[in-house]
């Protein structure tokens, strides 16, 4: 006579002996209950920094966990862990790179090269997409197959003399106005070995020398 799944059947059980459950249980469970996602996307606003769309799309994630390792020790910028780790990787989902077969334990020793300088952050999608296609191997071994390693100082400054030198006759008439397209030209050849802020920063204090230079010839 037992009405069969649906709305008419009694929940719960009626042919089923009750469990008295202890108050110090139910206590003790009350005290280890889980972060809300409200609250664990709340308190990572507050402890990192990061807004609400990034702290919502990290609790929706699989790589809380991993973020709150890499950033634990305070060398890598949380908003751009949390970026990488939520729209990045997702993006280079979406462009069939198989992101969820690399290890987590793989893509934190990228973050940990990362915070040592031994490349520049704008090769992690490179580098995240060289480790799923080679799985077996290390990061250190990406860094050096892709040609990643950080370049000196005075090896970037060669590549900006060279790029100016090449583009002598714009500098002559444009001055630091042809900023953009140095700064452009050696992106394209430095890009992933070098942080950007350090190439504008030279690229500027070179053209002005050279405009300097210039006005002296004339």
């Amino acid at each position: 006579m037992r009405p069969r799944p649906g709305a008419a059947r009694m929940y719960p059980e009626t042919d089923v002996p009750e469990t008295p459950i202890p108050e110090e249980y139910i206590a003790t469970l009350r005290a280890n209950l889980p972060e809300t996602p409200e609250n664990l996307a709340k308190r990572l606003m507050d402890q990192f920094s990061l807004n609400q769309k990034l702290a919502k799309q990290l609790v929706d994630s699989d790589y809380l966990s991993l973020f709150e390792r890499v950033v634990a020790n305070g060398a890598v910028q949380p908003t751009f862990a949390a970026t990488f780790l939520t729209e990045t990787c997702r993006s280079l989902e979406r462009e069939g790179v198989a992101v969820r077969t690399v290890p987590d334990s793989k893509i934190e020793a990228m973050f940990q090269l990362l915070a040592k300088g031994a490349f520049a952050k704008e090769a992690m999608s490179d580098l995240l997409k060289w480790q799923a296609s080679n799985p077996s191997s290390d990061t250190s071994e990406g860094i050096q197959h892709l040609g990643l390693r950080m370049m000196s100082e005075t090896e970037l400054e060669q590549v900006i003399d060279r790029h100016i030198e090449k583009n002598k006759k714009l500098v002559q008439t444009k001055g630091q106005g042809a900023f953009p397209s140095i700064m452009g030209s050696i992106m394209s050849e430095v890009r992933g070995r070098t942080d950007p802020k350090l190439v504008t920063e030279v690229v500027k204090k070179r053209l002005a020398r050279a405009e300097v230079d210039s006005t002296r010839e004339k």
